[in-house]
């Protein structure tokens, strides 16, 4: 199962929160395995969410880098034609035992490179991160290039987060156009107290209830990703009480987990 994540303003739309969340949750749920991805340019989010102590350069830092880690590494192969499915598990990181994996986006330099190799040789990096990981989360917010849109072609879900705010929902990029079926909206950071909660947002938008989920703003889990401990955070509070702090966004994760399968399956038998 491939699934796109798509914000306009990654940190804003909750992007990286509601990603990490989901995919740890779809690995408690289903016991499957996942993988992460980040195809964006330069921007290593990722990288700080799940790792303490400088994200990407502390995997730098560590050599890892130079083991041929992350998607650099794909690329290459997909480029020398080597056995990509054979090769690919050298390049991931594990965050969570056997479980739940990460593949480091590209450190290149050169933008118009880096998106035409991973153009070119899209279908077959997917697939072999497919195979290794099952269910596939690939972050491509804040993008509008070919390659995005050629992922949620691709995809059997696109999660369109946005903040809060009813301007950025009008303002929706026109390469979802034609994917309607595929889409579901998670509001990041959601204040259920705002003029602009999820239930006026569906009415104003005509959004029906199977489409859209509202993750609440957490300060805990906004600390816990900001220094690197997210999938701790989560570890920790997953089987938290209803009446403890972090109960609800437990519940709200979990929930929009099952949103995104129940759409996935739904978008399969539609083909």
């Amino acid at each position: 199962m491939q699934i796109v994540f798509w914000g306009a303003q990654p940190w804003q739309s909750g992007v990286v929160g509601n990603m990490i969340g989901t995919a740890f949750m779809l690995t408690e749920l289903c016991g499957s395995r996942s993988l992460m991805m980040q195809t964006r340019f330069s921007c290593p989010d990722l990288d700080y969410a799940l790792f303490p102590d400088c994200g990407g350069t502390h995997i730098r830092e560590e050599g890892r880098y130079f083991q041929e880690i992350g998607l650099d590494a794909v690329l290459n192969d997909a480029i020398l034609k080597y056995q990509q499915k054979e090769r690919f598990p050298r390049h991931v990181l594990e965050v969570k035992k056997d479980r739940l994996y990460y593949l480091p986006g590209t450190y290149k330099n050169n933008r118009e490179v880096f998106e035409h190799h991973l153009f070119n040789h899209l279908e077959l990096v997917l697939e072999a991160a497919e195979y290794f990981g099952e269910n596939l989360f690939l972050d491509c917010s804040g993008e509008s290039s070919t390659v995005c849109e050629r992922m949620m072609e691709l995809a059997d879900v696109i999660v369109i987060n946005v903040p809060q705010n009813p301007h950025q929902i009008e303002k929706l990029p026109s390469l979802i156009l034609g994917k309607e079926e595929k889409i579901v909206y998670f509001i990041g950071q959601h204040n259920e107290k705002s003029k602009y909660h999820i239930n006026n947002i569906r009415r104003r938008y005509h959004i029906p209830k199977e489409q859209i989920a509202a993750i609440p703003y957490n300060v805990e889990f906004d600390d816990a990703l900001s220094e690197g401990k997210s999938i701790r955070f989560l570890e920790q509070n997953l089987d938290v009480k209803k009446k403890d702090f972090n109960y609800e966004l437990i519940q709200e994760l979990r929930e929009a987990t099952e949103l995104i399968l129940k759409k996935a399956e739904k978008s399969k038998k539609e083909r």
